[in-house]
């Protein structure tokens, strides 16, 4: 390697990549540049050195061109189609027309030379183990009968989405929904309608929450929703439009039972920190404040 080269990497910045010599046989010493060249476009993992400040790629391998889905004859000038988080290791699902989506294990390394700042990226499909990682998902933290997550997988997400709101002082809305009656549709109707009516259910919160929201079925006729960034300003628009939307599925669909819902709200308070199970306890607790009212309505 140059030794003014060499020189110029060895004095990076602390906290950026150190490149170190690299040990070549003397035979083929003159050539080395040559050798690395092909070393990186026949590697198997994606290899990209983008500059920093403008986000352009000023070296690409083929293997990277094909996993990213980029026109080569055009990347050079333009910004990095990708988003790139401040963690050092990410994963990105990259979505090509007419074929299921790659997921990629895309690594990055900061490096300075000649005062210029830049990233190597690594890209690694994952595709297969990200596929087998949702499948045991699915068949771990998914409710059969709904599709929606299981009690398992609020333990989980719950958990995760509680040290986000904490880590970034974000509002967090926990809600309790209980399906009203299900004992009587059950001994009217049978348990076939029973099922309907759960599956029902799980139709409505999916039409009332955010695809990124947490949509629950804890069992039984017992639902929860974990709707991140949302307060307890934001209660009583998610009640009228659960509410909405239950009477539009009424109306439309012609069940033998009517279903009617109760829920309940807990916000997560970042001064007082509550656990998972506090915030389910207090949702569930407003939720029966709902459910007694409505009882005391029906029988004045």
């Amino acid at each position: 390697m140059d030794a003014d080269l060499s020189e110029e990497l060895r004095r990076t910045q602390k906290g950026r990549a150190i490149l170190t010599e690299i040990h070549v046989h003397p035979s083929i010493k003159a050539d080395v540049e040559v050798l690395l060249g092909v070393i990186v476009g026949i590697s198997p993992d994606g290899l990209a050195l983008v500059e920093q400040s403008s986000m352009k790629v000023r070296m690409i391998n083929q293997t990277a061109v094909d996993q990213l889905n980029l026109m080569i004859d055009t990347m050079m000038d333009t910004t990095l189609p990708i988003l790139l988080t401040t963690d050092l290791r990410q994963e990105i699902c990259i979505v090509k027309e007419e074929t299921d989506p790659t997921y990629l294990d895309l690594r990055k390394t900061q490096i300075e030379w000649k005062g210029i700042g830049y990233w190597l990226l690594a890209t690694r499909d994952v595709t297969s183990r990200v596929r087998n990682r949702q499948k045991l998902i699915s068949e771990t933290f998914v409710d059969e009968l709904t599709g929606l997550y299981n009690r398992r997988g609020l333990n989980s997400l719950g958990e995760q989405a509680l040290h986000l709101a904490q880590r970034e002082n974000r509002d967090l809305l926990l809600a309790f929904i209980d399906l009203d009656g299900m004992k009587q549709i059950n001994d009217s109707f049978g348990h076939k309608a029973g099922d309907k009516a759960i599956t029902d259910v799980a139709y409505l919160l999916r039409q009332t929450f955010r695809k990124s929201d947490i949509l629950v079925r804890l069992g039984g006729d017992e639902f929860a929703v974990i709707a991140q960034g949302k307060s307890h300003q934001d209660s009583e628009r998610i009640r009228r439009r659960l509410q909405e939307a239950t009477e539009d599925l009424n109306r439309v669909q012609p069940n033998s039972y009517v279903l009617s819902l109760s829920i309940g709200f807990a916000h997560y308070d970042n001064d007082t920190k509550p656990n998972l199970m506090e915030l389910i306890e207090r949702a569930d607790a407003d939720m029966y404040v709902q459910k007694r009212a409505k009882k005391n309505s029906f029988a004045s």
